[in-house]
């Protein structure tokens, strides 16, 4: 298989990794109302809280997904690690967050704010945590894509 092509399908595993992870907050979300009063409470500016993807991370994610020690484990967390959505400890960036991410024009979720709704925040904890998907896989993204139709014939 040729460079462009190996290139073409780690940038697909990469935002497939990323929409599932906001999708998995998303469900989370859903399947338990209590989160509903939190985003309604203070903690989550107005403006913020009809965003459509809306989501809670409460610490489940790592559950979800095989152990680091795993072929696809390793290969997962090492992709979510390497766009920012764990951290080198194996936590998830927003463990413990309302999670309201943004998606760009061609439905890729580019950033993502996160608002700690937990009692216990400890004094060295933001109480807002921002994520941005990182630039040089947005450029290498679009250059795919745009690759991808070319090849398919759809340009």
């Amino acid at each position: 298989m040729s460079n462009y092509m190996e290139l073409l399908k780690e940038a697909d595993y990469t935002d497939v990794m990323s929409t599932k992870v906001f999708d998995y907050y998303r469900q989370c979300y859903l399947q338990n109302a209590r989160y509903e009063h939190i985003v309604n409470s203070d903690r989550v500016p107005p403006i913020q809280r009809d965003n459509q993807f809306i989501g809670v991370s409460n610490r489940t994610l790592g559950l979800q997904i095989p152990e680091r020690n795993s072929a696809q484990g390793g290969k997962i967390r090492g992709t979510l690690l390497q766009v920012g959505l764990l951290k080198a400890s194996g936590h998830e960036l927003f463990r413990g967050c309302i999670v309201l991410p943004t998606k760009n024009s061609t439905g890729q979720f580019v950033s993502a704010v996160g608002y700690r709704y937990g009692t216990r925040i400890r004094h060295w904890q933001p109480s807002v945590i921002y994520w941005k998907r990182p630039d040089d896989f947005a450029y290498a993204s679009n250059t795919i894509r745009s690759i991808r139709e070319v090849l398919h014939g759809k340009a």
